[in-house]
């Protein structure tokens, strides 16, 4: 099994919401999950150009 988790928030590794996944994914890991965080801020996403 693959868990993966998008991080939307501004503040990256340093916000509350990492702090509340990270005991999550290490619960899915121990249980044999692949999981990862993915923080989006840390992405260069450009906005939709509307093409």
């Amino acid at each position: 099994m693959k868990v993966t988790v998008f991080n939307g928030s501004p503040r990256g590794r340093n916000s509350n919401t990492h702090r509340i996944v990270e005991p999550l994914l290490e619960g899915a890991r121990e249980a044999g999950a692949e999981a990862e965080e993915v923080f989006l801020v840390e992405r260069d996403i450009k906005h939709c150009r509307g093409c």
